[in-house]
């Protein structure tokens, strides 16, 4: 019935008293003993029920603890292949990384010596369009433009290449340091792309304009050297007879030949004026004293040849062609005396000032495009070291 319950019997074999040390899943020592005891005073002669053979027991406790070893060293294996798979992998990994560096620094070897190779076109570049301009040696910058000019299509085809090989290890490095490197060997192989350009499209006008100023400077000194020949061929006549009527004569053909050429110069370097100022949307710097000085030389050019004419007409005896011919050469040399007298500057001093304008725009961008090349390249270069 409910709420009954039968009294345990002390003596009953198959039931524990409660009055045990530990969990209620224990089974006391004690409590065993006493049962054991019990059954013995009643002359059982076989082991209790719940009492295992000794020798069981050891075999059991024995597999217990092979199993636990067995189980810890499972464990230790699997923790030990867990670490050898991560460091394999992180060896792979740092492996991996050294062979994207080593391959990136040979990328940016190559591109340091094509630097090396662009750099005589540079600066001829910079000395066209940079350079002042009494400082320049047309010469050896034409020399130099035509050495280098061939070379810079596959130059350029050469660094488009590395550049594609850098973009694409750089997509594995992971050091920031290692990153950055690369970023400046493209840094640098993207500035001498746009120097190959500009410096090509410069050229294209730079070049004649630096033969123009060369041929302004040239008119001068032929203008110098008519007038040396002229004063002698007016000394000649100081005493006048036929052998220095002849000299005087030569003289003052050679004296043409000076002034033919300081006009057909002067006249080369009116037109390369014209168009840097087209350049410059029209704008006019100093083409009326170009202007002045090519009809200068035109009226030089003109006196002297009275000049000759009136040695011949002294030859001939003709002294109306003598006549005439003196006045005519008077006036010219006072026509073009009264055109440069106002004039402070020289055919070259006029190029010089449009040139430098027209050049302003290009030779900003070119410093500063160079400036760039040489900033990436010093940090290129610091990372290979």
């Amino acid at each position: 019935m409910l709420g009954k319950h039968k009294r345990s019997d002390p003596g009953d074999p198959g039931h524990i008293v409660p009055n045990t040390k530990g969990t209620s899943n224990e089974i006391s020592f004690s409590v065993l003993h006493q049962m054991r005891n019990a059954a013995a005073e009643e002359g059982a002669s076989a082991r209790p029920a719940w009492e295992f053979p000794h020798d069981e027991v050891r075999q059991r406790r024995r597999a217990r603890r092979r199993g636990k070893r067995l189980m810890m060293a499972g464990i230790v294996v699997a923790v030990l292949a867990v670490v050898a798979l991560g460091a394999t992998a992180v060896v792979v990994n740092v492996q991996n990384q050294m062979d994207h560096v080593a391959r990136m620094k040979g990328v940016l070897t190559q591109v340091a010596d094509e630097c090396n190779e662009l750099k005589p076109y540079v600066d001829t570049v910079s000395a066209a369009v940079a350079q002042p301009l009494d400082t320049v040696d047309l010469a050896s910058m034409k020399s130099a433009y035509e050495a280098a000019t061939p070379m810079l299509s596959s130059t350029a085809d050469d660094l488009r290449q590395l550049k594609g090989q850098l973009e694409e290890v750089q997509q594995h490095l992971q050091v920031p340091g290692d990153r950055e490197a690369a970023n400046q060997g493209i840094a640098a192989i993207n500035a001498q792309l746009n120097l190959i350009d500009q410096g090509q499209a410069i050229m294209e006008w730079a070049l004649p304009a630096q033969e123009a100023y060369a041929a302004a400077k040239e008119a001068m000194e032929q203008i110098l050297r008519a007038d040396t020949l002229a004063d002698e061929a007016t000394e000649r006549i100081a005493q006048l007879n036929a052998d220095n009527a002849r000299a005087s004569q030569e003289a003052s053909q050679q004296a043409q030949e000076a002034l033919t050429q300081a006009r057909d110069d002067l006249e080369t370097a009116q037109e390369t004026m014209q168009q840097l100022e087209a350049r410059m949307d029209g704008s006019t710097f100093a083409g009326d004293t170009m202007d002045t000085y090519v009809e200068y030389a035109q009226r030089r050019l003109e006196a002297q040849a009275a000049a000759v004419r009136s040695m011949q007409a002294y030859l001939d005896r003709d002294k109306v062609t003598l006549q005439q011919a003196n006045d005519q050469y008077n006036q010219l040399e006072q026509q073009a005396a009264d055109m440069i007298g106002t004039l402070g500057a020289t055919p070259a001093d006029a190029f010089a000032s449009v040139f430098t304008a027209a050049r302003a725009t290009e030779a900003d961008q070119w410093t500063a495009e160079t400036a760039r090349l040489a900033q990436a390249l010093s940090a290129v270069h610091v990372y290979l070291s």
